[in-house]
């Protein structure tokens, strides 16, 4: 459990240490209170015995997954499934298949399986690409169009 500790508090220490070098406004501030109330939180027993569990179980699963396209992508572990979720490939949606199941299912009805891609980590590394990353680029894609829109309307005046 020390070696969850110490990793739990380097990531910790990374993405605010990250977050103070992006931005000083309310929001980042708001983002690096959530991020210690969520490290800070104290692990049950239940809890413990939740992760004993949960990693003998998947120490050699491999997985399968269905994209947005429906093509079977596949074998991955668990590393690779949180990738996947980082980068928004995968969701609790997603069709997935592994051992001991007969059908494509989604990630949400497989027991356990969301705690174990949906690491602390993971869902810090989510919302910091999620904030970061895709808004900005999203926000930079729709001033592009505003100004096409213009152009277009202003094109149009010209001929009527």
């Amino acid at each position: 459990m020390n070696h969850i500790n110490q990793i739990t508090e380097t990531i910790k220490h990374n993405v605010i240490e990250y977050l103070e070098k992006i931005n000083q406004d309310e929001r980042t501030k708001i983002y690096l209170d959530k991020i210690n109330t969520m490290f800070d939180k104290k692990i049950t027993l239940n809890q413990k015995s939740q992760f004993q569990y949960i990693k003998t179980i998947s120490k050699d699963n491999i997985w399968y997954y269905k994209d947005r396209l429906s093509t079977s992508r596949g074998p991955c572990d668990l590393k690779t499934l949180r990738i996947c979720w980082i980068n928004g490939i995968i969701d609790q949606n997603t069709f997935i298949w592994g051992p001991g199941l007969d059908n494509w299912i989604p990630v949400k009805n497989v027991r356990c399986l969301i705690n174990c891609i949906r690491t602390p980590e993971v869902q810090v590394l989510t919302k910091i690409k999620k904030e970061f990353v895709l808004k900005p680029y999203l926000n930079n894609i729709r001033n592009e169009n505003i100004a096409r829109r213009k152009t277009w309307l202003r094109q149009l005046d010209e001929l009527y």
